[in-house]
């Protein structure tokens, strides 16, 4: 993914390893994508997370979407990360919630 020099290349690569089925979604990847500077990408690899199946990502993923969610520069990836979590019933999602509201 590193590797990767553009972003097409590294959407792809997001897509290949979510359409993996019985397979959760690379922690090292998906990892690199929710911390990237890409707002898009970060964005985009939180919607494949949230059409995962796979219930053991929540503890995998959640602590970057957390970080996500409280303090991203890009509105859609802040409330991309927000939803998810609302989604899997996160304890911290309604004080995230409520610091991205006052936020706009």
């Amino acid at each position: 993914y590193r590797a990767m020099p553009d972003y097409i290349s590294r959407r792809m690569a997001l897509s290949a390893l979510k359409s993996r089925p019985g397979v959760a979604p690379g922690p090292a990847v998906f990892g690199l994508a929710l911390e990237g500077p890409n707002a898009e990408l970060r964005s985009y690899a939180v919607q494949l997370l949230a059409s995962s199946q796979d219930s053991s990502i929540r503890g995998l993923y959640a602590p970057a979407l957390r970080r996500l969610a409280a303090g991203d520069t890009a509105t859609d990836a802040r409330a991309a990360a927000i939803r998810l979590l609302s989604n899997w019933r996160d304890s911290s999602v309604a004080g995230l919630a409520r610091i991205a509201i006052n936020d706009s």
